[in-house]
């Protein structure tokens, strides 16, 4: 009998382990998550209005700025649904741009890239903030050349059905 009570305190303790493990686990996963939070929060480029304010402020960056450069920051994800944050920048005159990015144990995931902290991740904005829309004006064109392009299909084709049907006529 007092082997079966052995076991039991064994099982209690095994279990006791195993909770105290994903405790601790959660613990550090939650710890690490509010530092990139924090770091995030902190940086000199975030500005912690609502949408509407920091896309007002970006366009009053521009005027000021006699319309040169590229005003940004990184604000709260306006959406209620989606937790993370957005980097808001002002590439024309008066169109923001807002991309998400999402922060993880391993970093902050911006245009699948994955950096180690907010500093880096702007920094390689800076160099590459015009490659979103040149990649959107690139695929504007190829849609505007396959629709010309089966438009001019469209079209040779209507008109050699016109030039059989009329063959078929003289004959």
């Amino acid at each position: 009998m007092a082997r079966g009570n052995v076991g039991a305190e064994d099982t209690t303790c095994a279990t006791w382990h195993v909770l105290t493990c994903r405790w601790a686990w959660m613990y550090r996963y939650v710890e690490v998550m509010i530092k990139m939070d924090d770091k995030l929060t902190e940086h000199d480029k975030f500005y912690g209005g609502d949408a509407k304010e920091i896309r007002q402020r970006l366009i009053e960056q521009k005027h000021s700025a006699g319309g040169k450069g590229t005003p940004y920051c990184l604000g709260f994800n306006p959406t209620a649904h989606t937790s993370g944050y957005i980097l808001f920048w002002l590439p024309g005159t008066k169109t923001c741009q807002e991309e998400k990015v999402k922060i993880s144990v391993t970093g902050y995931k911006f245009r699948e890239q994955l950096f180690q902290s907010p500093s880096r991740l702007i920094n390689w904005f800076k160099s590459h903030a015009m490659d979103l829309i040149n990649r959107q004006q690139a695929q504007q064109q190829q849609q505007q050349v396959k629709f010309h392009k089966s438009q001019l299909t469209t079209r040779f084709t209507t008109e050699n059905d016109r030039r059989a049907d009329f063959y078929e006529f003289l004959h």
